[in-house]
């Protein structure tokens, strides 16, 4: 608002790695579905989560660089004010 920031930097680090290990969990594990009929579709979906791991797995690092470059920016924050 008005060219500042308008966030908490004090809650920044929390909810960063609560996201962080959010999408740590992920890329360890397939999502639980709430498919009605999960037991019918379970095989493909647990097949498809194998498939794309690497790929999640790739994506999860990207994430976790830019959530460790905005906790660092919110400590920053902190420090000058």
């Amino acid at each position: 608002v008005a060219g500042q920031d308008t966030w908490k930097p004090a809650e920044v680090p929390a909810i960063v790695q609560r996201l962080k290990n959010d999408l740590a969990q992920l890329a360890l594990h397939p999502p639980p579905s709430d498919e009605p009929e999960a037991f019918e579709t379970h095989d493909a979906h647990e097949e498809a989560w194998r498939t794309n791991r690497e790929a999640l797995r790739q994506r999860v690092d990207r994430a976790t660089a830019a959530y460790d470059i905005l906790s660092d920016r919110a400590m920053a924050a902190q420090r000058f004010q």
